[in-house]
């Protein structure tokens, strides 16, 4: 007698066993999406400095965490930088890109993920927005004005800045290598009813004049994240795609240029 070894394992084939795959195997994204999103969106290695960092201050959130900070003055100072780096990295590993942002007059006052660096707890989309606020407080009780201010995100870091950009005012909005939303960096489309840090639905409520800077050859966050985001923005807004730059190199190629029309961009009156 030969054994339906297909039937089995397989079962009968028809359209109702096709489509019930499909619910099934949507809803194991749909679960999955929701309880390791923020696990895969921060996937954290560990600090990479102590409490001797220069700089370092550490700020009392508005729900009692203790977030790590970091206040760079620059030499003949005209704007300050509120840096929101990427998902890899913290504060203390970014002194050549600050050094070299100070270099144009431009302080850096940059913070720590929950997690992340000697910041405290676990970072989450909502912790992160509320953060970033309190990271603009700081700003504030340093004694700059919103007109100084420049909020600027990296990577994940753009979902705060974005976030931050239509809750409070800054001088300008410079967005680096950022996403639409979380999710559609690994599905392209739309496929889940909920995102995390969707951008791309906010950035029209965003008045702040708009920067972009995303490398062309982007393999990690293409640059059509960027294009919509530039696309959806309704106010004044620049875009600089960097020839034959990735999501981890941007700032190994020579920025010169796109760094001389940040300068015009932010000395404009609007």
């Amino acid at each position: 007698m030969k054994i339906p070894w297909r039937k089995i394992l397989v079962g009968e084939l028809s359209w109702k066993r096709f489509w019930r795959s499909v619910v099934l195997i949507y809803g194991i994204v749909l679960v999955g999406s929701c309880s390791f999103s923020e696990k895969l969106i921060f996937p954290y290695r560990g600090s990479s400095y102590d409490d001797t960092l220069s700089g370092l201050h550490l700020l009392e959130s508005s729900d009692g965490q203790t977030i790590a900070t970091r206040y760079l003055p620059a030499p003949n100072e005209k704007f300050l930088i509120l840096h929101f780096h990427g998902n890899y990295e913290d504060i203390g590993q970014l002194d050549p890109l600050y050094n070299h942002l100070r270099s144009y007059g431009w302080s850096i006052l940059a913070m720590d993920y929950r997690g992340y660096g000697l910041s405290q707890g676990s970072p989450k989309e909502k912790t992160c927005y509320l953060d970033a606020t309190r990271l603009y407080q700081r700003a504030l009780e340093l004694g700059y004005t919103s007109d100084q201010i420049i909020i600027w995100g990296r990577s994940v870091g753009g979902g705060l800045a974005v976030e931050l950009a239509r809750q409070e005012k800054a001088r300008a909005l410079v967005l680096e290598s950022a996403f639409a939303t979380a999710f559609r960096v690994a599905t392209h489309i739309p496929i889940v009813p909920f995102d995390r840090f969707h951008n791309l639905s906010k950035i029209s409520s965003v008045e702040e004049p708009l920067f972009i800077l995303h490398g062309n050859h982007d393999t990690v966050i293409a640059d059509w994240h960027s294009e919509k985001l530039y696309h959806k923005h309704l106010g004044p807004k620049e875009q600089h795609l960097i020839e034959g730059a990735g999501h981890n190199d941007l700032w190994q190629h020579d920025l010169k240029q796109e760094m001389k029309a940040l300068e015009a961009f932010l000395q404009k009156d609007r």
